[in-house]
């Protein structure tokens, strides 16, 4: 389930992307959303990869296996082959046409003359670019035509996928598939743990007020935003280093890790009011839709130091 959620989110981000680039606009704001999107995409593929490793280890652990797959592209492949692409060169790539039963869409194919029986040799299927290793390796050697019982079977590897570890233990060394240091703080959240939900204004960095409601929860020892109610909010999602971040553990399945921050300023309905100065609120972002914004214990904290002084708590 957590795959195809990450699948799904890649190709929403995807399409996001793609009008983008081609509105024609060119200003900063847009140039900001761009890279924001590209690393929304990175991230999208990096979970991929960590789920396939983690739900199918056998597949990338035995080489047996791993020679014996098919030779086509899975949806999933052709999903990351796009997001590298788009990540790598800031374009989304047109789609050649080509049949519905052909299956060789971003490939050099190359196919030897047929045999003497008239059968049509198996395809040696190229790929315009590796992923993984971060370099290109150099285009292989023109073969020249052989006769048909000396021309090898070619190895069978999905493009684009790195060699697979020959262990759970070297994988982490292996230079396609880099380690992703672990979080140990994780965000528990759960609808029965809601005190209440409050009424305000979130200021976006441009200074325009959105009206917005949140659930308070005291025993969650941080603020979470979803990354729909933040772009809807016109918030900047700040990038994530190789070490930060949280994980969110929502009780609906498996933990899911942070794909960055947020600041921003709330202010109550009666903003204007001096006794109730703005707040200044930092939340860890996820992809989950439905977590909409959900303020815990250290906004609790700063409202109480903050808004005390008053003598009363504003209404909501």
């Amino acid at each position: 389930m957590e795959s195809v959620k990450t699948s799904l989110s890649l190709l929403m981000v995807t399409a996001q992307f793609e009008a983008m680039v081609r509105s024609g606009n060119d200003n900063d704001r847009l140039k900001k959303r761009i890279r924001r999107l590209k690393r929304v995409i990175r991230h999208h593929l990096e979970t991929m990869r960590d789920l396939r490793v983690q739900l199918d280890p056998a597949r990338f652990n035995d080489a047996a296996s791993y020679d014996s797959l098919d030779l086509d592209l899975t949806p999933e492949d052709t999903l990351e082959e796009l997001g590298w692409s788009i990540y790598d060169h800031g374009t989304v790539p047109d789609s050649p046409r080509t049949s519905p039963s052909s299956s060789e869409n971003h490939f050099n194919v190359r196919r030897a003359p047929p045999n003497p029986a008239g059968q049509p040799r198996i395809p040696l299927r190229i790929p315009t670019e590796r992923r993984g290793s971060g370099t290109t390796p150099p285009p292989p050697p023109s073969m020249p035509s052989q006769p048909d019982d000396s021309i090898p079977s070619p190895r069978r590897v999905s493009p684009g996928r790195p060699p697979p570890p020959s262990n759970p233990a070297s994988e982490a060394s292996s230079p396609g598939i880099p380690a992703r240091p672990l979080v140990s703080n994780t965000l528990r959240y759960r609808k029965e743990n809601v005190g209440e939900s409050i009424g305000g204004y979130v200021r976006s960095p441009r200074g325009a007020l959105h009206q917005i409601t949140a659930s308070l929860v005291e025993t969650l020892n941080g603020n979470i935003i979803s990354i729909g109610t933040a772009q809807a909010l016109g918030l900047e999602i700040e990038a994530l280093g190789p070490d930060e971040g949280v994980m969110f553990d929502f009780g609906s399945g498996p933990p899911e890790r942070s794909i960055g921050k947020v600041t921003f300023q709330w202010k109550v309905w009666d903003h204007i009011n001096p006794r109730y100065p703005p707040l200044t609120v930092t939340c860890d972002v996820c992809e989950n839709s439905i977590v909409g914004l959900i303020l815990g214990r250290p906004f609790i904290q700063e409202r109480e130091r903050r808004w005390s002084k008053g003598g009363s708590m504003p209404k909501y």
